[in-house]
């Protein structure tokens, strides 16, 4: 099970989906609008262990390092 689980902006998800995302992480946040630059990914992202995201983001090597 993962800590912390982040949707790092808005994804297509129905009510049950949201809800089983609670049975993998400890925490989980979704977070409803997109990230306007890499930083702001890297501070939504912060001590996250599991990360989510859609099509409008890229997560980048640098992002990711």
């Amino acid at each position: 099970m993962f800590k912390k689980l982040v949707a790092i902006e808005p994804l297509n998800l129905t009510p049950s989906a949201k809800l089983q995302l609670s049975k993998y992480a400890e925490e989980v946040a979704l977070l409803r609008d997109i990230p306007e630059s890499d930083e702001e990914i890297i501070r939504r992202i912060g001590n996250a262990d599991a990360v989510l995201l859609s099509y409008t983001s890229r997560l980048e090597k640098k992002i990711l390092a």
